[in-house]
């Protein structure tokens, strides 16, 4: 138990009235029987409380399966246990878990319905924050003693368990142009004939045919030469293989000017790539200004930042428009929401792992095959499947994993796949390549090219982009920004490298993922090469 607000209050009273005794001997004996009279109160209260009360049967009444930011109502149930006084004044707090939120608490509770062991039913709203699983371990009850001397705090179990999945309904509706362009354009989807090795139909010989095409059963039965024709695959595998390690691990909040001036654009799909050019060389405000140390100097200045004598502040060229940003989502991720994760901006991985359950569900109404392995963090493993459980189970297997700042290999992941799949398999690599990956990974990609189709999707690092392209105000912002320059002109050799290679790459941003993976896929598609 712990002293409330009326001892307080008396305790208070009675230490004044005593400061007050030193000059009134009326005053000091009224001080003296008010102590006498106030013990035994404060005893007889405490006593009450200890010893009197009852306590209370509860239930909680809450769904197991959450949707992430999407508020959900629990009921608590409350019933007096049989023997002991009913509190007069009780507050209820839940012990829910970290990764959610509510502001009701601390809540007080009637008394009327619990009189004659009735029943009472708190309800209150709760919104998951995070993903993964939780637990609820009880609640807690403060109970107030007749005379508000006294305060007893009483802990009630009540385990209440379940998990939070991403709220795909969300994630659809956000993506909902892209996925009904999927759906209209994947019924327009050719079935080519060829030499693949899904069996189409029987038709007469003619001249030009394959001899090995020859279906000897089906032209001793016709009495006419009959071929076997094929057409390519149509339920081809789709691999995702999503970086969980320090390479993802970092929170994004949406680029903002700096300085007047912006970033290229995000998620602008279907537009050539624009490359990294090098500042002109000049003066900013006395201070001379070389060209960068790692690019070569051209003439004029890069998009977005004026030279030196050009347009005047104000004049810069504005940001893109939100609907120019990305197929069907905004040009930024906002900073909070339903879908911002606790700390804050979500991280690359939280973005990367909605993208893979979208492609998921598309490559899934497309009536491919989905398998998922993960490296980094943790390492788990879900082998293909199809068919209406197979986004269930993907969601089952992915709905806790997190990103931690732990290495990450893309070659082992890779060498990891290769050991598991059997079948050609378009391979999706989702993570943060730097320039020392073209080196480890040009061991196994000649591997991969001979069997499966890669795709490696490259997540932009809005750090670097702002310190690219802010205008410096020192010596000190200068070699900052151009060894921002010198790293981005490296990500952008090696995405050009693998391009000369023959392989698929992908260079987008965090807000716009999900857009420009479901365009590829669908443009993937379309070629027939898979």
């Amino acid at each position: 138990m712990k002293p409330g607000a009326g001892l307080f209050i008396a305790a208070l009273l009675w230490l004044f009235l005593g400061a007050a005794a030193f000059f009134s001997p009326v005053l000091s004996l009224i001080w003296f029987l008010g102590g006498l009279s106030l013990l035994p109160l404060v005893i007889a209260d405490g006593l009450v409380t200890r010893l009197l009360y009852g306590g209370f049967e509860v239930s909680r009444e809450i769904p197991s399966s959450l949707a992430l930011g999407e508020p959900c109502r629990v009921i608590l149930r409350f019933r007096a246990t049989a023997g002991g006084l009913l509190p007069l004044g009780v507050s209820l707090f839940d012990l829910y878990p970290d990764s959610m939120g509510c502001t009701v608490f601390p809540a007080p509770i009637q008394r009327k319905p619990l009189k004659n062991r009735g029943v009472l039913a708190f309800e209150y709203p709760l919104t998951p924050l995070d993903r993964g699983a939780w637990e609820f371990s009880g609640l807690e009850l403060l109970y107030r003693s007749p005379l508000r001397f006294w305060s007893r705090k009483v802990f009630l179990p009540c385990v209440s368990r379940g998990r939070t999945y991403p709220d795909f309904t969300k994630l659809k509706q956000a993506a909902g142009k892209d996925l009904r362009g999927i759906r209209e354009l994947s019924g327009r989807i050719p079935r080519r004939r060829g030499q693949g090795m899904e069996f189409l139909d029987l038709r007469e010989y003619q001249p030009g045919d394959s001899v090995r095409a020859i279906d000897w059963r089906a032209t001793g039965r016709r009495g006419k030469v009959v071929i076997r024709e094929y057409q390519e695959e149509q339920d081809q595998q789709v691999l995702f293989i999503l970086d969980s390690g320090y390479r993802l691990h970092r929170r994004e909040a949406p680029i903002a000017p700096i300085g007047g001036f912006m970033p290229p654009e995000q998620g602008e799909l279907s537009r050539p790539h624009r490359g990294l050019q090098a500042p002109r060389a000049g003066r900013i405000k006395g201070i001379p200004l070389p060209p960068s140390p790692s690019l070569p100097p051209k003439a004029g200045p890069h998009r977005g930042v004026p030279a030196p004598g050009g347009r005047p502040p104000g004049n810069e060229r504005r940001p893109p428009s939100p609907s120019k940003a990305g197929v069907g989502f905004p040009g930024y991720c906002p900073p909070q929401g339903p879908e911002t994760p606790i700390g804050g901006a979500p991280t690359q991985f939280d973005s990367a792992l909605n993208a893979v359950l979208l492609l998921s569900y598309a490559a899934l109404k497309h009536g491919d095959s989905v398998a998922a392995l993960s490296f980094g963090a943790e390492e788990r493993w879900l082998p293909p499947s199809k068919g209406p459980g197979a986004l269930t189970a993907l969601l089952n297997k992915l709905y806790d994993l997190k990103s931690a700042p732990v290495p990450s290999s893309p070659f082992s992941a890779l060498e990891n796949a290769l050991s598991r799949i059997r079948r050609r398999t378009f391979i999706i690599l989702v993570s943060n390549f730097r320039e020392e990956d073209g080196e480890s990974l040009s061991w196994i990609l000649p591997r991969i090219q001979k069997q499966h189709l890669l795709l490696l999707v490259n997540l932009r690092e809005k750090e670097a982009e702002e310190l690219a392209f802010r205008r410096p105000r020192n010596r000190e912002e200068f070699a900052e920004r151009a060894a921002a320059f010198s790293y981005l002109r490296s990500r952008q050799r090696l995405s050009t490298t693998w391009e000369h290679l023959g392989l698929l790459t992908l260079e987008t941003s965090s807000a716009a993922i999900s857009p420009d993976l479901l365009n590829r896929y669908l443009l993937v598609k379309r070629s027939g090469r898979l």
